[in-house]
């Protein structure tokens, strides 16, 4: 078990930690009611009854009629924000993937004019979204705006590996690539900050133990719910333009986040290594780009991407690349370069088979 503070955030990370410590938690805090946001996965896992037995009352489930999330929209923030305050709960649970945790801080933030509830969020994912400032709100489509506020971090966050045995193996493996993804590009960021690149370094090194496979297994999730608790201390250095394409084009593909950093990450990382041959120094470039080429393959991502291709993604791209962060400068030949070469390797996979 490991149990520490981040950022003054009470970090539990342990497997079945969260049926372990939500009582204690309720009296530590002074919690009574809790208004939940969580998946249908982890409503199945029975986490009403679970608080109920803790004694927190009422315990209010929200969201059932959405069923899975995606990415949450300004009205669905709302929505549950006026719901909360109905409630008149004093603690906001978040229990799922990284948009379930956005649509808690989005709640949170909503509360800053009056009283900021108590924030408690349990991942189900990798995704490295839980102790970050930031949420993706999602205000119309293609529109996609990121809001940032210290008091949106959540004061406990429980990452309990056992309540990731409800994903699918391909989803916990998409999941796994994001959040490799995020240490790498926190680990390759030009922003200083020895302690996000050092959690970027380790994340990434215990990511490579693992990866590439097609089976997970009980140590995989453990690894991975650690992994991305690095990746989101990682993201403290920001993210680079692997993630600038994924939030530029992603709504148009069809594709899940995760498969469309797996897809374009080697031409970003070859971009950049082209332009500095020591960007990316820290890590096995060629295992690492082994492991992005494996899924690419395995999940047939050149099939799936090349029908939905438009020119328009590359220019998106460019006119989004405001990314300092990122290890060199990249420009708009560069983002040329980047998608004419997975475009070409695309096609010339789909006329081999």
């Amino acid at each position: 078990m490991a149990r520490f503070y981040e950022q003054n955030i009470e970090v539990i990370l342990e497997p079945g930690g969260f049926e372990k410590h939500i009582k204690e938690l309720r009296f530590q805090n002074n919690i009574e009611s809790v208004f939940v946001l969580s998946t249908p996965a982890a409503r199945e896992h029975g986490i009403k009854e679970i608080l109920e037995k803790a004694g927190y009352d009422p315990v209010i489930m929200w969201g059932e009629h959405y069923g899975d999330l995606t990415e949450p929209t300004n009205e669905q923030i709302l929505e549950a924000y006026k719901d909360f305050v109905i409630s008149d709960c004093d603690t906001v649970l978040a229990i799922g993937g990284g948009s379930i945790v956005d649509l808690g801080k989005g709640v949170v933030f909503n509360s800053l004019a009056d009283i900021r509830p108590k924030f408690i969020a349990v991942p189900t994912t990798y995704s490295g979204a839980e102790i970050t400032k930031g949420l993706m709100i999602v205000r119309g489509e293609g529109n996609k705006k990121p809001v940032y506020d210290e008091n949106c971090r959540p004061d406990i966050l429980i990452i309990d590996s056992l309540l990731a045995d409800t994903l699918p193996t391909t989803t916990s493996l998409i999941i796994a690539i994001d959040a490799l993804t995020h240490c790498l590009e926190g680990a390759a960021s030009s922003i200083p900050h020895p302690i996000a690149e050092g959690a970027g370094i380790h994340g990434i090194n215990m990511a490579l133990k693992h990866l590439p496979t097609r089976e997970i297994t009980p140590e995989f999730r453990e690894d991975f719910a650690t992994i991305g608790f690095l990746g989101s201390k990682a993201m403290d250095c920001a993210l680079g333009h692997i993630h600038n394409i994924s939030f530029s084009i992603g709504k148009q593909t069809g594709l899940k986040h995760g498969e469309i950093n797996a897809l374009f990450a080697p031409a970003v990382i070859e971009a950049s290594l082209r332009k500095r041959n020591d960007a990316y120094q820290f890590v096995d470039v060629d295992k690492l780009l082994s492991v992005f080429e494996f899924y690419i393959k395995e999940w047939d991502l050149y099939e799936k991407y090349l029908p939905k291709h438009k020119d328009i993604f590359m220019e998106t791209a460019i006119a989004q690349a405001n990314y300092n962060s990122h290890p060199v400068d990249l420009d708009a030949d560069d983002f040329k370069w980047i998608f004419e070469t997975t475009l070409d390797r695309a096609r010339k996979h789909v006329q081999s088979k």
